[in-house]
C-alpha cells in the first residue's frame, strides 16, 4: 500500500512491479533455534542499506565467524560480496563474532565512507567501506557504549542545522543522537580496548544526547522536516504511522501537561509559545495553535 500526503491509499500491485533478485549463499541452518523456538534463519538479514549503487546487507551467514556483512551490486548482476565481521564488546568484555550488526548506516568519516553499526546490547562501531572484501575478516572499531540491556531498532542520517545527524532508536531505552563530526572524531581514535564498570558507569566513548522516542518499530526519513515513525500506541496498543518533527523528537499530543489546561495563559516571554504553536499545528489541531498564538 501507499499513501500520500492527504492520506489516499492506493493498492500497490506488486505481481505487475519489475523485480530482480540475488541468492544469499551460506544461509544459517533452517534447524537451529535462538531460546528454543527462535529460527537463527530469521537472522541471515537484519538490516539493509543502499550506498552509491551497491546494496549492503547486514546478517547472519552458516559460517563459525557467523556475522556477516554482504555486498551486492545493484541493479543485481552476480555480483556479490561476503566480509565476516568482528567487534570488541564493552558490556560483554569479549571480542563477538557472531552477534550481527542489527542497524547501520553509511557516513563520510573524515573523508572516508564508512559503515556506522549499532550491535545488541549497545555497542557503536565503524567499518570503512574499503575494509569489505569478498572471504576477508575484519575487526571492526568500538568507538562507544551507548547502554546495556537494549536493541537497536532503527538507524538514520539527517540533517538539522548543525549539520549531519545520527539518529539510533532503540528497543528498551531512551533514543540516541550524536553529530557525524563527533562519530569521525572517535572513529580517528584507537577505539575501545577496556569494558564498562557495570552497571555504575554505563557509558564509554561517543556521547550521545538522550532523544524521548520509544515504542518505535521502524523509522525513516520522510522529508526535510519530518521523521515518519511506526510504533505502538501505549494506550491502545494499536500500530500507527505518524510524523516526527526533526528537532523536536516528539509529539506534544503524546502529553497532558500545564499548557494543556484550558484556564492556561501564556507569559509575555514564555519561550515554548511558538514551539507548540508549530507541534499543535503539525499535529491537526488548529484550535490549539490558535490559542498559543492569543
Amino acid at each position: 500500500m501507499s499513501v500520500d500526503a492527504d492520506g489516499k491509499v492506493t493498492v500497490v500491485n506488486l505481481i505487475k512491479t519489475p523485480r530482480s533478485s540475488a541468492e544469499i549463499k551460506s544461509r544459517p541452518a533452517a534447524d537451529e533455534r535462538f531460546w528454543h523456538d527462535i529460527p537463527v534463519a530469521a537472522y541471515t538479514v537484519t538490516d539493509l542499506v543502499f550506498y552509491d549503487g551497491k546494496l549492503y546487507v547486514a546478517g547472519l551467514s552458516g559460517e563459525s565467524f557467523a556475522s556477516t556483512l554482504r555486498v551486492y551490486d545493484f541493479p543485481f548482476t552476480g555480483a556479490a560480496t561476503a566480509t565476516s565481521i568482528e567487534m570488541y564488546h564493552t558490556t560483554h568484555n569479549q571480542l563477538e563474532t557472531r552477534a550481527p550488526i542489527r542497524k547501520m548506516v553509511i557516513a563520510r568519516l573524515n573523508g572516508e565512507p564508512t559503515l556506522v553499526a549499532a550491535y545488541t546490547c549497545t555497542p557503536l562501531v565503524t567499518i570503512p567501506l574499503k575494509e569489505l572484501k569478498d572471504g576477508a575478516h575484519v575487526t571492526g572499531k568500538t568507538i562507544a557504549e551507548l547502554g546495556w540491556g537494549s536493541s537497536p531498532v532503527d538507524m538514520v542520517t539527517f540533517e538539522a542545522g548543525q549539520g549531519p545527524m545520527v539518529l539510533l532508536v532503540n528497543s528498551h531505552k531512551s533514543a540516541d543522537l550524536m553529530t557525524v563530526s563527533a562519530i569521525a572524531d572517535a572513529s580517528a581514535q584507537p577505539g575501545l580496548a577496556t569494558p564498562i564498570k557495570w552497571p555504575s558507569e554505563p557509558l564509554l566513548g561517543v556521547r550521545s544526547t538522550y532523544i524521548p522516542i520509544s515504542g518505535v518499530a521502524a523509522l525513516g526519513n520522510q522529508d526535510n522536516d519530518f521523521f515518519g515513525a511506526l510504533r505502538r500506541d501505549t494506550a491502545s496498543g494499536a500500530m500507527e504511522l505518524v510524523s516526527l518533527r526533526k528537532g523536536a523528537f516528539l509529539r506534544v499530543s503524546d502529553f497532558v501537561n500545564e499548557y494543556d489546561f484550558p484556564d492556561f495563559q501564556f507569559g509575555p516571554n514564555d519561550p515554548w509559545r511558538s514551539f507548540l504553536q508549530t507541534q499543535r499545528t503539525d499535529e491537526g489541531y488548529p484550535d490549539l495553535a490558535k490559542k498559543a498564538a492569543q
